[in-house]
């Protein structure tokens, strides 16, 4: 890479001009620069059709909500938005992602506000295969005075760096998941490192541009400075040879003979700053969206298992904890051998052998020093490694090819990594839709009819799948699981699926949700499952200061499920909604409940004639948990309670997804087991209006 770098001597007279140049080579550099731009292009406008089709399916989850409303809010001049979306506090301190203020302005250019966020990233996105290009074209021109052999290397390594980049399968996942700043960070340092390498004042700005972008692009920023300051030192090597034998052969060496080698390293001023920059957030705690937990082990806190414990450790305290416990940091960085592997191999892995090594170095050891998967599973957090590795491997082969003795090497690098790349590309492009998309016709229909309906004043709660519909807010929430939400509003709306979309909470604690949903006084039903969707529009009574959704305990919907032996009752206050016998032996109704191994308390609400038999099942194993054999007969209406205990083994370990070489290690998720609650009515006349699943009380505790 660092060869690649050295321009003609300033002053040097250009080479002879041939009397009547070739007409081939003419051609054949004309048509491969207007092909390299014309995929760049083809990139983009396929990169933009594909958000506008993503923006129809709805499926933009809770991550694009969360930027969109600051977005939305900062172009409205509410200068200090709040992140409701994951706890409500400022959003300068998600990531210290300030870059957002510099793009609010171009809120208003767009029509279609949403789908203008999603195609500036689209841009930035494709920013990063042109600058690569770009950088390219500026190490290797192409002269027509120049050797053939030379001329064909200019020529293929431009098109290696743009299938390098464009066929990387990663890329489209990560514009696929939203809206991230990771992504603008990325195409800024592309620009920085050109900027850098090219010895330009511009440098300073796309460096400030990154360092705005949120902690893992300063991450990027100061790989940036590394390998900038690397290749400025190789390509000056000569020059300062005779300053270095002067400064290291004198005992006292003077400020004159260390400065041609000083004034080379001023990259290093940018790693210098990023490193500072990054303390600062730190300090601030402007870091709370980032999942800097993860990096606790190293330093003897609280367990990243612990969902109650949110730690936030410096940066010293992590760097010392790395140099404390190498072989711990070590062997958490082994587990993400097979994500590490991914990051890189698409773009060819020989990138990171010579100065690419120390441009992604600081990206790769954050994401997977990580004490989870979240962050080194492929996506937009190694955004900015995908185009540096691409770069770094196009230097490497045309280093090698431009040597006689290494031409052979250099192209059967460059056969193996095209080939490399296509396999990568052909097992997991095709995957990006169904990964993403989760939606299915004509719920996102639904969905945009009733978004229309909401008064920018309203609040929303609304399904992670499909949040950043309705994030266009002052007021939005997320619902991802068991959450307790503040009344801000005169009007709420609650729009819940439990499966439509990419969802984080479980059927049952959604159906949960639904269910408290229903039973909110003087509640509205607009659609109880319309095409899978439930929507409820409340007026909060004077007081209310909070609504509880999904917490463990709550009752699940029974008139959702009703069995072979049950109708639903549907009719009255929601309170009284259950299900009753039909006449016929079988199950009054059938509850499902997706448990984590402890120790539970299933409770029914019912009222029977005869006797009624409540049983719990696994579903997995097929095993009966709990049953109360000799039937229950409440005339007058009880409360059945039944205890069980779910075991389950655990977990599998991590086995990569995909095949040979071209795999990558998902998210593992927890151990846990199938529940259903059953009532087994033998004919008699029986109703129950609920049931329930709750952890068990301690011995001796209260209930």
């Amino acid at each position: 890479m660092a060869e690649l770098d050295e321009p003609p001597l300033a002053g040097a007279p250009p080479g002879p001009a041939p009397a009547a140049a070739s007409l081939l080579p003419r051609l054949a550099r004309t048509l491969v620069t207007e092909l390299s731009w014309a995929v760049v292009l083809v990139q983009l406008l396929g990169t933009m059709l594909w958000s506008s089709h993503e923006l129809d399916m709805a499926g933009q989850t809770r991550d694009f909500a969360t930027y969109y409303q600051s977005w939305y809010l900062i172009a409205h001049l509410h200068l200090l938005p709040r992140n409701t979306l994951q706890g409500g506090y400022l959003f300068i301190r998600n990531d210290a992602e300030l870059i957002l203020y510099l793009i609010a302005p171009l809120y208003w250019l767009f029509p279609d506000h949403p789908l203008g966020l999603l195609w500036l990233q689209d841009l930035a996105a494709v920013g990063v295969t042109a600058t690569c290009l770009a950088t390219v074209s500026e190490w290797l021109p192409w002269r027509l005075t120049d050797p053939a052999r030379q001329q064909a290397i200019a020529g293929a390594c431009r098109l290696l760096v743009v299938v390098l980049v464009v066929a990387n399968p990663w890329v489209y996942w990560s514009i696929s998941f939203d809206v991230h700043m990771e992504i603008f960070g990325a195409c800024f340092g592309m620009l920085a490192l050109r900027a850098a390498l090219r010895e330009r004042r511009s440098t300073l700005l796309w460096a400030l541009l990154t360092a705005l972008c949120g902690t893992s692009s300063v991450g990027f920023l100061a790989g940036v400075g590394l390998a900038a300051t690397a290749v400025l030192l190789w390509r000056r090597r000569h020059l300062l040879r005779p300053s270095w034998r002067t400064a290291l052969s004198s005992w006292r060496p003077t400020l004159s003979s260390w400065r041609p080698a000083l004034s080379t390293c001023w990259p290093l001023a940018l790693s210098i700053g990023a490193v500072v920059w990054l303390a600062v957030i730190a300090a601030a705690n402007a870091t709370v969206g980032a999942p800097v937990g993860g990096y606790a082990y190293l330093t003897g806190q609280a367990s990243l298992s612990d969902p109650d414990v949110f730690i936030h450790p410096a940066v010293a305290a992590v760097l010392l904890g790395i140099l404390e416990h190498p072989a711990t940091a070590y062997h958490v960085f082994a587990e993400h051998g097979w994500n590490l592997w991914a990051a890189i191999s698409p773009g060819g892995a020989i990138g990171v052998l010579g100065p690419g090594l120390l441009l992604v170095a600081p990206t790769l050891l954050a994401n997977n020093l990580l004490n989870t998967e979240v962050f080194s599973y492929p996506g937009f957090q190694s955004f900015c490694v995908y185009g540096a590795v691409a770069l770094g491997s196009v230097g490497a082969i045309a280093a090698l090819l431009r040597r006689r003795r290494l031409w052979v090497l250099g192209s059967l690098l460059a056969v193996a990594t095209l080939a490399n790349a296509a396999a990568w590309c052909e097992d997991w492009i095709r995957t990006t839709g169904p990964q993403w998309i989760h939606l299915t016709p004509p719920t996102p229909g639904i969905l945009r009819v009733f978004a229309s309906l909401i008064k920018p004043g309203d609040e929303v709660v609304a399904s992670q799948g499909f949040v950043g519909l309705f994030a266009g807010h002052q007021q939005v929430y997320s619902f991802s699981g068991p959450e307790i939400l503040p009344v801000r509003a005169k009007y709420i709306w609650f729009v819940l699926s439990p499966d439509e979309g990419l969802e984080t909470a479980s059927s049952s604690t959604t159906l949960e949700a639904i269910d408290d949903a229903t039973r909110l006084p003087g509640v509205e039903t607009l659609a109880a499952n319309l095409d899978g969707i439930w929507v409820y529009l409340w007026e909060p009574p004077a007081g209310a200061s909070a609504v509880s959704l999904g917490e463990p305990g709550d009752p699940y919907p029974i008139w959702m499920d009703p069995g072979s032996g049950g109708v639903a009752v549907t009719s009255g206050p929601g309170t009284r909604w259950g299900v009753e016998s039909d006449g016929r032996a079988g199950d009054l109704f059938t509850a499902d409940f997706q448990l984590s191994p402890g120790s539970y308390l299933a409770t029914i609400d019912l009222r029977s004639d005869g006797p009624v038999i409540p049983e719990v099942w696994d579903l997995g194993t097929g095993r009966l948990l709990a049953s109360d054999r000799q039937g229950v007969r409440a005339p007058h209406g009880e409360v059945v309670r039944l205890g069980f205990t779910v075991s389950a083994p655990p977990p599998p370990p991590p086995h990569p997804d995909g095949s040979g070489l071209w795999r990558y290690q998902p998210i593992v998720g927890g151990s846990g087991a199938n529940v259903e609650v059953q009532l087994w009515n033998p004919g008699t006349s029986a109703e129950a209006w609920w049931a329930a699943v709750a952890p068990a009380p301690a011995p001796g505790a209260r209930r």
